[in-house]
């Protein structure tokens, strides 16, 4: 029958699609493999990197497709105009279903540009809430100030790894990234405590689920050493997760998710920035300065 015969073209995109993604993961662990070789001439590295974000975005693109079927009920007659064809379309991404999306590997920095991140000047960042709910810090938890030297070549590598996953687009142009800086926890005076404050980054917690998901704005994390974490609250269960980054990693989020960076046993340095909106603004006090939303 005429959709029995859709279905097997349908299972043999889903096959081909499987054997683009195998070819992708290849080709982008060469180009990484050349893109850490600090020998190579700045020009080289610098295409390696655009062409590991081309496949990069070839990658999503296959990956986000999944089979839908549709005319379950056989012809008779066989008349192919009577059938609606099986359609690949585009999943609900866990970005906005749960929150956050995690992508493995993809920013690599190289040796020198994290010593000199390492070596920036920090500023201190909330660590604490007291009783009456305010936000204070301890020391423990830093930020790079300004922008350090490291801070242009590395911004046009995140955006690029971010731009590979598509997120960028909204409904009156582009998202766009804001301040970047690096973020250091110090090794935690008491074991009993497991993270910072809870709090949402651009809005009040879940505030944003009735907004158009392109629309919503995002933050994005980028571990520079294995065991990065984050405590999560997800959209779907509302239940505390742990998410655990390997160096390379990235997490992209709602700027309504509820998180709360968690404590170390050991020093540990992650990247941070927010993806501001156009059209939901990322909400700022009088002065502009960055507001957090304790929950």
């Amino acid at each position: 029958m005429v959709v029995h015969a859709y279905k097997l073209e349908c299972l043999e995109m889903q096959q081909a699609a499987l054997k683009g993604v195998d070819m992708c993961h290849r080709h982008i662990d060469e180009l990484r493999a050349r893109f850490d070789n600090e020998d190579e001439h700045p020009a080289v590295r610098q295409a390696v990197l655009d062409a590991t974000g081309r496949c990069q975005s070839d990658l999503n693109a296959i990956q986000n497709l999944e089979c839908t079927e549709y005319g379950s009920e056989e012809s008779e007659e066989g008349d192919s105009q009577d059938e609606e064809r099986p359609a690949c379309r585009q999943k609900q991404r866990d970005l906005h279903r749960r929150g956050l999306e995690v992508v493995q590997n993809a920013v690599r920095l190289t040796h020198a540009t994290k010593a000199q991140i390492r070596q920036s000047p920090c500023e201190d960042i909330f660590n604490r809430k007291t009783k009456s709910g305010r936000l204070t810090a301890d020391g423990k938890r830093q930020q790079t100030k300004g922008e350090p030297e490291w801070t242009p070549a590395v911004r046009a590598q995140l955006e690029g790894a971010i731009r590979a996953q598509g997120v960028l687009r909204c409904s009156q142009g582009e998202k766009s990234l804001a301040r970047l800086v690096a973020i250091q926890s110090h090794k935690r005076t008491h074991r009993r405590k497991k993270h910072q404050p809870r709090h949402a980054d651009s809005a009040p917690r879940n505030s944003l689920r009735d907004q158009r998901p392109e629309d919503v704005p995002l933050a994005c994390i980028v571990a520079l050493q294995d065991g990065t974490r984050l405590h999560v609250w997800p959209f779907d269960t509302g239940v505390k997760e742990v998410v655990v980054l390997n160096e390379g990693d990235m997490l992209l989020f709602r700027g309504d998710l509820g998180h709360a960076g968690a404590e170390y046993d050991e020093e540990n340095w992650r990247l941070h920035v927010y993806i501001d909106s156009p059209v939901i603004e990322r909400q700022t006090d009088e002065d502009g300065a960055t507001l957090t939303f304790p929950f």
